[in-house]
C-alpha cells in the first residue's frame, strides 16, 4: 500500500514537473531573444547604406558630422554634415568612403585646409548631397587619383517636390568644385544616368536620361569641359 502510494506521488510530481520545465524554457529562451535583439538593434546604425526616400519631420534628426576625410591628390580635407534619423529599420551610412559614398541625408561638407582651419563649406545655404565621384582606381597605378583636380557631387538646392524641406526626394544635379571647396559649378540640370571623367581629369562625359522610343533616341551624350564651362553635344547618327 505504502509503496503504491509512492509511485503516485510520483507519477504526480512528474506531470507538474513538465510543465514547470516548460515555464523555465521559455523564461530563458525569451530572455536571451531579447538581449540578441537589443545588440542587434545598437549595432544597426553601423551597417552598410540603405537610402530610404522619406519626408523629413522637423523634430526627426539629429545633426551629425562623419570623420575628418583626406581629399586625394590635395593637402585639404572635408567633413560631412548629415541628418541621422533614430529610427529602427534605418540602415544609413555614416563616413565618406571612396569613390561614391557620402553619409546619408548629407546636407553639407565643410572643408579645412592641411593645419585643419575651416576653409569654408561646400553649399552657402542647406541642400541635400546624394553622392560624389572621385576617380578611384582599385586594381590599377595610382595616376588617376595623382591626376585629380576637381571632386563632383549630386546635389539639390531647392525644393522641387514642395513637400517643405530640400531632402533626398527631390531633384539631384551634377555639381563640380576645386580641391578645397571652390567655385561649385553646376554642370547641367538635365538628369543623368552616368557620367565619368575623361581627358587627364579636365572634361566629363555625360549620359543623359532619354524618353524616346527609337534606338538612336536613347543615347544622348555630353562633353562638359570644367574650365570653360561649357557642354559639347556629339552627333548621334
Amino acid at each position: 500500500m505504502k509503496s503504491k502510494f509512492i509511485k503516485i506521488l510520483i507519477t504526480i510530481n512528474g506531470i507538474l514537473l513538465i510543465p514547470i520545465l516548460i515555464f523555465l524554457t521559455y523564461e530563458i529562451v525569451y530572455k536571451e531573444l531579447n538581449k540578441s535583439n537589443k545588440n542587434v538593434n545598437d549595432f544597426n546604425q553601423y551597417q552598410p547604406q540603405i537610402i530610404e526616400e522619406q519626408t523629413e519631420l522637423k523634430d526627426d534628426y539629429k545633426i551629425q558630422f562623419s570623420s575628418v576625410f583626406k581629399i586625394p591628390n590635395s593637402e585639404n580635407y572635408m567633413i560631412a554634415s548629415y541628418k541621422y534619423f533614430d529610427k529602427k529599420n534605418s540602415y544609413p551610412e555614416t563616413e565618406i568612403i571612396l569613390p561614391y559614398t557620402i553619409p546619408t541625408y548629407t546636407f553639407n561638407l565643410t572643408f579645412l585646409d592641411k593645419e585643419f582651419n575651416t576653409i569654408g563649406k561646400l553649399l552657402d545655404k542647406k541642400g541635400s548631397i546624394k553622392s560624389m565621384y572621385i576617380p578611384y582606381e582599385y586594381n590599377r597605378r595610382r595616376k588617376v587619383l595623382e591626376e585629380l583636380k576637381y571632386l563632383s557631387f549630386y546635389i539639390a538646392t531647392e525644393d522641387t517636390n514642395k513637400d517643405g524641406t530640400i531632402n533626398l526626394s527631390d531633384e539631384h544635379h551634377l555639381y563640380v568644385t576645386e580641391l578645397n571647396g571652390k567655385n561649385l559649378t553646376q554642370v547641367t540640370d538635365k538628369k543623368l544616368k552616368q557620367y565619368q571623367w575623361i581627358n587627364d581629369g579636365e572634361e566629363m562625359i555625360l549620359t543623359f536620361e532619354t524618353e524616346g522610343k527609337l534606338e538612336s533616341d536613347k543615347l544622348k551624350l555630353g562633353i562638359y569641359n570644367v574650365k570653360s564651362k561649357k557642354m559639347r553635344i556629339p552627333r548621334n547618327k
